[in-house]
């Protein structure tokens, strides 16, 4: 690959859409409430891990497209997805111990949430760029539902 290809791919890949999510993630999980932050010995870690693992690296080969009726769709979603989950983190950091305390789906609003995004990715993301290699954007979602259950319910347990 020469260097504008590189450059191309580099700000065209969908990885470029995980890296609001890292930086607030740095910036703001530090904030959230003690329960939060608890490491458990669970065998529901490494299958969540593993998941959230191919999530990432496929969004790397996902080329970013958003010309089309679903890209555009999957723009929407991911934004309003982004907003819910940020929104559901200050959420939890200011308000832990007041109505959400008694409310499971907000306790959990923080893993849920990033299901709505990352669907927004595989929809943004329905092209790849490997070329000859089957990929339907279903896959994605798949993924990534099933890393939302896997997620909430690593938070239902640590919370538990």
């Amino acid at each position: 690959m020469n260097k504008p290809k590189i450059i191309q791919y580099l700000f065209s890949n969908c990885f470029l859409l995980f890296i609001p999510v890292i930086l607030f993630d740095i910036a703001f999980t530090k904030y959230l409430p003690e329960q939060y932050l608890k490491n458990i010995p669970h065998i529901i870690v490494p299958i969540e891990t593993t998941v959230r693992m191919v999530l990432i690296a496929l969004s790397t080969i996902m080329k970013i497209n958003i010309q089309d009726k679903k890209g555009k769709s999957g723009l929407e979603i991911y934004i309003a997805g982004l907003i819910t989950y940020f929104v559901s983190y200050f959420v939890l950091i200011n308000y832990a111990n007041t109505m959400i305390a008694e409310n499971i789906i907000l306790q959990l609003s923080g893993y849920w949430t990033a299901m709505i995004w990352l669907i927004g990715i595989g929809l943004i993301g329905n092209r790849i760029f490997v070329n000859k290699v089957p990929y339907h954007h279903a896959v994605y979602i798949i993924l990534s539902i099933l890393f939302g259950i896997l997620h909430t319910y690593y938070g239902y347990i640590l919370l538990a």
